[in-house]
């Protein structure tokens, strides 16, 4: 039997709806847009690259700490 520690935690779809609630209106849609971006930019480009080298540049662009010398797919690649 397992047993319960403090009070049960409130779905994150729970959580998300009563932000937007207590929010003001203006602030929800440029946060909504900021997401939309976000997508747009990384995790689409991410999940359609055609190849290994294309998902490495994406991957690169969006995060420049993974471009160091010993992380960088391109550099690992010329080798």
């Amino acid at each position: 039997m397992a047993a319960n520690f403090g009070p049960p935690v409130p779905a994150v779809a729970a959580l998300g709806s009563e932000l937007r609630q207590n929010l003001p209106p203006a602030l929800v849609e440029a946060l909504e847009k900021i997401g939309d971006q976000i997508e747009i930019e990384i995790p689409a480009p991410l999940l359609c690259a055609a190849s290994v080298e294309q998902l490495a540049g994406t991957f690169e662009r969006a995060f420049p700490l993974a471009r160091g010398p010993h992380t960088s797919y391109q550099s690992w690649r010329s080798q």
